[in-house]
């Protein structure tokens, strides 16, 4: 625990690779409220130890700027928050040969809610486009299949291709030309560096940590969550950055110099504690690294 390894003279460090709980909790539950869903909230005792654990550790590793928006509005000093980006393996996402030339937007992940997927598919169906086609990739939460089953209905360019291994997730990411991530609220979903390895512009909302490796208008698009319609000139302004960089090949080694996993290498430490939703360690040398690594601001 980590008031143990306080007592053992231990500095502990908890990971929190979302948004913080509070906020978490609250988005995601006025989400499901305004879908006419029931939420499972979090069990209350695991929730109070994870907002204690937030109290008694020495620092919080976060992967990105809105996580760390969140904890800030939570009062928590910014002095004890790592930001700490997350990385791709560059050895397993690449681009691999696209096989025709349909236009298409892929979403990888759980097809649910919390990842904005009505918003999506609502942005597909009136963008109507010809010879376009919608690739969800990923596990469909029960909850989800009725209104799931609505869309595919009214457009059946919209398929579903279901659970994918991860060491084929590049060639589905290759077959296609925009990735988009409409989630309500992550920490820094790792899709999305997957696919910008693979060479596609992304569209993500602001609460996906997409900000902190996607240079808005250049590598793709930053919307706010909820966008709806919106999305729709964002797919085509995605288009036109897939097209001005090279089908790609830009965006890959942006991505190769950027957001390879060489910055984010942990030094393991002999004391460590466990809260309970998140892993205690220390990153302050990945901290120190990734303030040297090139920035990934828009110049």
């Amino acid at each position: 625990s980590i008031q143990k390894a306080t007592e053992m003279g231990a500095k502990t460090v908890v990971e929190r690779g979302s948004s913080h709980m509070a906020h978490q909790t609250q988005i995601l539950k006025e989400e499901y409220q305004a879908w006419g869903l029931k939420f499972a909230a979090t069990h209350p005792g695991v929730y109070e130890r994870e907002l204690q654990s937030y109290q008694e550790c020495d620092r919080i590793a976060i992967p990105s700027l809105y996580v760390k928006r969140t904890f800030i509005e939570a009062g928590m000093p910014e002095s004890k928050l790592i930001h700490v980006p997350y990385g791709v393996s560059l050895k397993e996402f690449y681009p691999v040969p696209k096989e025709d030339n349909i236009f298409r937007v892929i979403h990888c992940g759980s097809i649910s809610l919390r990842k904005g997927l009505p918003y999506l598919l609502q942005a597909f169906i009136e963008l109507n486009l010809p010879n376009v086609e919608l690739w969800l990739v990923g596990s469909l939460d029960p909850e989800f299949q009725p209104l799931v089953d609505k869309y595919l209905q009214q457009n059946p360019k919209i398929i579903l291709k279901g659970n994918q291994p991860q060491n084929q997730l590049r060639w589905f990411y290759s077959q296609c030309s925009v990735f988009c991530l409409a989630s309500i609220e992550e920490g820094l979903a790792m899709v999305q560096p997957q696919a910008m390895a693979c060479g596609l512009p992304i569209i993500h909302t602001t609460n996906t940590g997409g900000e902190d490796i996607i240079r808005n208008g250049v590598d793709g698009f930053c919307i706010p969550i909820r966008a709806g319609a919106r999305r729709s000139s964002g797919a085509a302004r995605a288009r036109r950055c897939r097209s001005r960089n090279g089908s790609g090949r830009y965006l890959w080694r942006n991505s190769r110099e950027r957001r390879g996993w060489r910055l984010h290498r942990p030094r393991r430490v002999p004391v460590r504690a466990r809260s309970a939703a998140a892993t205690t360690r220390t990153r302050a040398d990945i901290a120190a690294r990734n303030a040297r690594a090139p920035s990934t601001q828009a110049r």
